[in-house]
């Protein structure tokens, strides 16, 4: 089997359906030059038109090119399906937001399947509504995503977020945890709220991400806590086996139809116990064999820590609905062909 994956390899997210599949015995047909492909146009007619358009507000809309060949977007799509149509791929895999254009996809989808993975917020409605008629399946990675659809008279299937299994692991050789908490992501005031509260109640922490060191005040404990602007691959797990709570916070950065975090996947497939805020869709995971601990409010979060660092959990694989709903894409890929 031969499957044409529209989306970037190298982000986390998408390796681990990659690796599923190949897995299988997929063969995989990576795009990734497509999608950086822009036309001349974009910066010289498009953006040069939209801004006058604008600026006289004669067009109070975002382009007034979304529907021509002069569009980014568009143009990528054109690209995208003159590729599959020389491939011949027995599906396509489009994962991720990014917006196709309905007008090149029509003639493609009507001779080799199209299934969707849709790992963006609601924000990206309209332009999948556009496209949602060529899929032959959709799957989403929240419950927010399958109720809208619904209404609009378009079923899913969830496909929460995975984790590359190479990666992210239980190490038994690994050394005792030397810190108490670890937060990867970059800045926001509601998440330094929070991990100001952890910095002062709990003697070590470990900080990473963009943002912090210019926007946290001189006399920040936070500050202590910053290793770095990023942390990746197998230094992120080595960080989470390192730590005896990986928090994960969202609450205000989630936008509306967000999922579930692929922070929260990698932790629990590291064996390693979560902090983390009320997100509805955390009952989808099932048995976390002990291991996510979640909180309402900034104002429980130390009594939360608390309870996670004084919990015993094992530190075995924890099997993510990932593997059993992947699997549904897998059959659903096969059962078309």
């Amino acid at each position: 089997m031969k499957i044409y994956f529209l989306g970037h390899p190298i982000d986390m997210a998408n390796r681990a359906i990659a690796s599923f599949l190949e897995s299988k015995g997929v063969e995989l047909i990576y795009d990734i030059q497509s999608q950086k492909a822009i036309p001349w146009t974009d910066r010289w007619i498009v953006h040069t038109m939209n801004k006058l358009l604008h600026n006289t507000r004669i067009w109070r809309h975002p382009s007034a090119f979304k529907e021509t060949i002069l569009c980014r977007e568009n143009y990528a799509t054109r690209v995208a399906m003159d590729k599959i149509r020389a491939a011949r791929p027995d599906a396509v895999l489009h994962v991720s937001g990014r917006r196709l254009w309905g007008r090149e996809m029509k003639s493609v989808a009507a001779q080799t399947p199209f299934f969707l993975w849709m790992l963006e917020p609601l924000d990206y409605l309209q332009g999948i509504l556009q496209t949602a008629p060529y899929y032959r399946d959709i799957f989403v990675y929240g419950s927010d995503w399958q109720k809208v659809l619904d209404v609009f008279g378009f079923k899913s299937s969830l496909l929460l977020h995975g984790y590359d299994s190479a990666l992210f692991r239980p190490i038994p050789e690994a050394m005792p945890p030397i810190f108490d908490w670890c937060f990867v992501g970059r800045h926001t005031s509601y998440r330094a709220k929070c991990l100001e509260v952890l910095s002062e109640q709990f003697s070590s922490g470990a900080l990473y991400g963009p943002g912090w060191r210019e926007k946290l005040p001189s006399g920040s404990r936070l500050l202590q806590c910053w290793k770095g602007r990023g942390c990746f691959g197998g230094e992120l797990n080595a960080l989470y086996q390192s730590s005896r709570v990986t928090v994960d916070l969202c609450q205000d950065y989630h936008r509306p139809g967000a999922g579930l975090t692929l922070r929260l996947a990698e932790t629990l497939g590291s064996g390693r116990k979560v902090l983390a805020d009320a997100h509805k869709d955390h009952g989808l995971l099932g048995d976390t064999n002990g291991r996510l601990f979640v909180f309402q409010a900034c104002e429980q979060i130390s009594a939360a820590m608390r309870q996670a660092l004084s919990a015993h959990a094992p530190r075995g694989v924890f099997d993510l609905p990932f593997e059993r709903q992947a699997e549904e894409l897998f059959e659903s890929v096969a059962s078309g062909l």
